[in-house]
Order: C-alpha cells, then structure tokens, then sequence
C-alpha cells in the first residue's frame, strides 16, 4: 500500500508562499512572475481577503511542479 496516494497531494501539506518567497525560491523578478502570470505560463496565485486589500500567495506544490516541468524543457 505504499503507492497509494504519493502523487496526491494534500492541500493540508502545501504551504501558501507570498510573492517575495516566491522571487526567493525561484530567483525570478516580480515583474518576470507577473507578465507570466498574464501570459498563463506561470501558475495563478490564489487570491486571500477581500476588496482591496486582497494578497496573492502560491501554492508551494504548485511552484515546485512548475519547477520541474521548466526544468525538464530547459534539458
């Protein structure tokens, strides 16, 4: 039973990174991330709060999948 549920992932485990995590871990611009945003190459960042006052963060599994796919193109 050890295959069981390893590729899924819980959305308990994943961790929610706000942008300036995001430009740490993937060593991106602000900017770069955010035209991919638009061009639909980058995941979308889950809106939290409400009106104006909303923040963006992404989620950790989601970043690392994009990660690997990037990585897997670029080879």
């Amino acid at each position: 039973g050890e295959e069981f549920g390893r590729g899924v992932m819980s959305d308990q485990s994943t961790k929610l990174l706000p942008i300036d995590q995001v430009i740490a871990k993937l060593q991106i611009g602000k900017s770069t991330i955010y035209k991919w945003i638009e061009q639909c190459e980058f995941p979308q960042p889950i809106l939290l709060g409400t009106g104006k006052r909303k923040i963006a963060r992404w989620k950790e599994s989601e970043l690392d999948e994009w990660i690997l796919q990037h990585k897997a193109k670029a080879s």
